[in-house]
């Protein structure tokens, strides 16, 4: 994804996280504050950036008034790390241990809490 694509998941996910229940979007305002331009027909680059947002599975078009965000980014799926250099492999395995592992003090540290 691009700098595009991150910026906007990063908004909509910040909304979805605070207005669980949905909003409306108005795409061209959107588009705007993403320095997209206010075009909104079919190859809009905002329009593009919401096709590439769900071809890398973090949103989903669930009808035509109804665009669904994933809260959070899922880990690189087999064949996505297969495309990335070993470098770029051995990173993610990193980041994904240090998440992992950052995860499981805070579950510890809840069970003592409780």
């Amino acid at each position: 994804m691009g700098p595009a694509s991150t910026l906007a998941y990063r908004r909509l996910a910040v909304s979805v996280i605070h207005q669980p229940d949905g909003f409306t979007l108005q795409i061209a305002d959107f588009a705007q504050s993403l320095g997209l331009g206010t075009g909104t027909g079919h190859n809009a680059p905002v329009c593009r950036t919401l096709r590439r947002l769900a071809a890398f599975g973090l949103a989903r078009f669930d009808d035509a008034d109804t665009y669904a965000v994933r809260r959070r980014i899922p880990p690189a799926s087999a064949s996505q790390l297969r495309r990335l250099s070993p470098e770029l492999r051995r990173i993610h395995t990193a980041l994904l241990a240090r998440h992992d592992a950052q995860r499981l003090s805070s579950r510890t540290e809840l069970r003592r809490g409780a």
